[in-house]
């Protein structure tokens, strides 16, 4: 199990917890850990996207870093993961797209021509994004 938790200005940690054991801790991350976003794990990866922009891959079994990279923006909205990819949204607005892999390789931006604090939702193979003053749907039937 993995929990995530934040002192404003004093400390974020993300704990991974073995369920069945007392709550023994089987490991702590602190460098660059959220305070608002939640962390995600995929494909035995956890991905942790801090406020501040900065993004962890972790082997989410022992919690080894394979690497920890900036990517420019300020985050509020959480990341999701589609396909391979993950995705986020800036509160500045925009959409940034990163290989689910253990080498960083951020695949893209899209500017959306307005700030967010919105986590992007997928349904019925359609995207949505929501920005401050508009909602966007990407993919589905044309």
């Amino acid at each position: 199990m993995l929990g995530a938790c934040g002192w404003l200005g004093v400390r974020k940690e993300v704990i991974a917890v073995r369920a069945g054991e007392g709550g023994k801790i089987v490991y702590r991350l602190e460098k660059a850990a959220p305070l608002v976003t939640t962390p995600l794990i995929t494909d035995g990866l956890l991905f942790m996207w801090s406020d501040q922009g900065v993004v962890t891959c972790a082997d989410a079994q022992s919690g080894k870093v394979a690497w920890q990279e900036r990517v420019e923006g300020g985050y509020y909205g959480s990341p999701i993961c589609a396909g391979k990819h993950l995705y986020c949204m800036s509160r500045e607005g925009d959409l940034v797209v990163l290989a689910v892999s253990k080498k960083f390789q951020e695949v893209g931006r899209v500017n959306l021509g307005g700030g967010s604090h919105a986590t992007p939702a997928v349904a019925g193979g359609v995207m949505y994004l929501r920005t401050f003053s508009q909602l966007i749907s990407v993919g589905g039937k044309k």
